[in-house]
């Protein structure tokens, strides 16, 4: 597959980032144009959801030979920053993945792109839009769906998940990119 690219020096907005500047301005200002950090960043589920999503990402990589519980344990040994509880929770997320799409579901869906960064040029504008995909899945009789892997501590409702830009704007990178996708996961 042949992706769209933006020309050196271009300006380039990203998905996360227009999420920050709609939340609160003052923090987008303050973490993208003034490039600030807390002072004291608070541990926890920043971690949590990175811990998660490594994991995912290397399951999820066609030529890898590993199950997603073994991945786990092993990134769990390597990386020392998560507390006792957050290694339960995660380990409860991910059995909790692997009840709700199966083993034999996940045969059925195959891998396209895994944390795959698009990019496409926003209309009318000298403005590229970025993004990475967390998976492109083909899924058998179906056609390609974006999974999303999110990490909360409630659960979204279905219009939360309507209204989600995050999502939609991964749909619109794909659909710039020439991959027609039926939806998102």
């Amino acid at each position: 597959m042949t992706f769209l690219q933006p020309l050196p020096k271009a300006h380039i907005i990203r998905v996360s980032e227009r999420k920050a500047f709609k939340n609160c301005r003052r923090q987008w200002d303050y973490s993208y144009n003034q490039k600030l950090e807390p002072a004291d960043k608070v541990s926890g589920a920043r971690e949590l959801g990175t811990a998660i999503h490594s994991a995912l990402k290397m399951w999820r990589n066609p030529t890898s030979p590993y199950d997603l519980h073994t991945i786990w344990s092993e990134w769990v040994n390597v990386q020392a920053e998560l507390e006792p509880d957050q290694i339960e929770l995660g380990t409860g997320m991910l059995d909790g993945y692997l009840r709700y799409w199966g083993e034999e579901d996940a045969k059925n869906c195959v891998p396209r792109l895994v944390e795959h960064t698009l990019y496409a040029p926003i209309p009318g504008t000298k403005v590229w839009l970025q993004g990475t995909i967390d998976c492109l899945w083909e899924i058998a009789g179906r056609g390609m769906f974006v999974l999303d892997s999110k990490t909360f501590t409630e659960m979204l409702t279905p219009t939360d998940i309507e209204h989600d830009d995050q999502m939609t704007a991964y749909i619109w990178l794909l659909a710039k990119n020439g991959i027609k996708v039926r939806g998102g996961i």
